[in-house]
This record gives C-alpha cells, structure tokens and sequence, in this order.
C-alpha cells in the first residue's frame, strides 16, 4: 500500500464505490467494488460462471488490499468474437448420454424425440473453458488489470472521504482539550466556590445556634472536598489519549480503524470519572461538551478501515 508524502500510510474510510476496465485478446473486462462498514473483512464476489476458477485468486488479490468492511465485487466479461470459445462440449460424454437416454426410451416404448436443450444442460456436457488449467492463468492475466483498477479508484475515494472525516475529528478533538482545558484551569475557582458556600452556612448556623466553628476544620472539609473532586489524573490521561489519537489520525501507520476505536473508548472513560467527580456546574457542562464531541468521533471512528 502506497505511503502519503509524510511516509506514512493513509487513512481509508470503509463506504465507497470503484470500477475499472480492461481488454485484451480474451475480450473486454470490467469490475466495480463495492464496500460498506463491518468490523471484519466480508467479501462476496460476483463473477461468471466462465471464470468460477478464478475466485479464490480474487479473493487473495483483493484480501491483500483490504482489511475491513463488507465488500462486493462484480466481475462482467464480454468475450472477443474471435477468441476462443468460453464454453467447452465433451461429445464424447454427450453421446454417449444420448445412446443411454435412447435405449431407456426403447425399453419404455417411448418414440418422443430426444430435446437437444436437455441434453447440452447434463452435467459434464458444457464446460466453462476457464475451468480448464491450460487456459486459467491467461483468463487471470486479462481480468487482473480491471480488478486492480477497480481497487485503485475505490482507494482514492475512500481516501478522499477518510480526508474529511480526519478534520471533523481534529476538530472534536480541539472542542475536547478546550474543555479539558477549562476543567483543569478553574478547579482553584471551584474549591474558593465551596470554601464560600460552605463558610455562608456555617455563618448562618452561627447566627441561630450562638457557637464557635474552628477554621481548621473548616479548611480540613474544604481538603477533603478538594480531595473528592481531584481529576488531575483523569487529565493527563486524557491528554495522553488525546494526544495519541491526533498522532494516529495524522501519522497512521496501518489500518487505524480499531485502534482509534480503542482510544475513543478509553477518553469515554476518563471523561465519564471526570463528570462523576463533578460538584460544580460549570464542570459539569464542560463534561457534557466533551462527551457530545467524543460520540461524534466514535460515530466517524466506526467507519474507518
């Protein structure tokens, strides 16, 4: 698979659609692929009864060029009038077909006449000339090209495609650290928030009850809070997961698919402990941000190879 200008390999969405043809003395071929999301490689290809032979060598061509989706090949050959013949009569076989149904007949006492028709569709009596060893390698050689191409041009648009999904997930990302960003940069705000609220009750609660509270452990509560709410090791996780998926997304170094898969499942997880460690609503909204930015990036993750 060719690398992109930065020597890695590209991104490739699972949809797309590509054809290719070619022709030679055999005739004219022409193949069209197909391809839409599965986490697993599926391939069903459609070929001619003439090049049956052939499957297993497309599946192995096509099988090295992909990895993931559900992938349908069409395969249609319009064979040159002067090539040889596609289908190959055994007379031998059919004659002698012919002898055994007539004497059956005889011994009935049937005199029907005997349909050509249902002779030639006997097993054995039409044989695809592709099935024949001598001739498969150069069926292959003439159909190979217009698979390739097909390939080629699928490739290109699931690149294209993967290109546009690449910076609508960068720009999740951004939306993801920028919130990220806000939750780590005010949890000094978020602690003096709950030091006041908490010191106005205990204010109004001296008011009624004429007692002494002690600072130490009015300070000792606020620690404690403070200790509850901690997410500085969800955030470096989180940058951490962060970072190696805008890494992979620019620099992949195969199919990327599962692997961002994987990552966006791990940023759900450490965006999830942040929101359940949040007691303040600023903190929680900024949590609702990024778990609305990380569900589109799962939802265009699922479609990469």
């Amino acid at each position: 698979m060719e690398r992109n200008s930065e020597g890695s390999l590209p991104l490739f969405s699972m949809t797309g659609y590509g054809a290719g043809e070619a022709s030679g003395p055999l005739g004219h071929f022409a193949a069209e692929i197909r391809a839409v999301n599965n986490r697993f490689l599926d391939l069903a290809p459609r070929l001619p009864r003439e090049l049956a032979a052939l499957e297993p060598r497309v599946r192995a061509l096509v099988k090295s060029r992909l990895s993931r989706g559900k992938v349908d090949l069409f395969v249609r050959w319009e064979a040159d009038a002067l090539a040889a013949p596609r289908v190959h009569f055994n007379t031998s076989l059919f004659c002698a077909y012919a002898r055994q149904i007539k004497a059956m007949q005889a011994e009935a006492g049937d005199d029907s006449p005997l349909p050509m028709r249902y002779l030639l569709e006997l097993p054995g009596v039409a044989v695809p000339a592709s099935e024949a060893a001598a001739g498969e390698d150069a069926l292959w050689e003439a159909v190979e090209p217009a698979i390739s191409r097909a390939i080629e041009n699928f490739h290109e648009e699931r690149r294209r495609e993967a290109l546009a999904m690449a910076k609508d997930m960068q720009a999740q990302l951004a939306a993801i650290r920028a919130e990220m960003n806000r939750v780590e940069s005010e949890r000094e705000v978020i602690l003096e928030r709950y030091r006041e609220r908490l010191r106005a009750k205990i204010d109004e609660w001296r008011e009624t009850n004429s007692a002494a509270i002690d600072e130490g452990r009015l300070e000792a509560e606020v620690l404690f809070y403070a200790d509850r709410c901690d997410v500085t090791e969800e955030i470096v996780r989180l940058r951490a997961h962060l970072d190696k998926f805008d890494a992979t997304l620019r620099r992949p170094e195969g199919p990327a698919g599962k692997a961002l898969e994987f990552l966006s499942q791990e940023m759900g997880r450490e965006i999830n402990t942040i929101g359940s460690k949040s007691r303040d609503t600023d903190q929680a909204n900024a949590v609702l941000a990024m778990k609305g930015a990380l569900e589109k990036i799962r939802e265009q993750t699922a479609n990469l190879e």
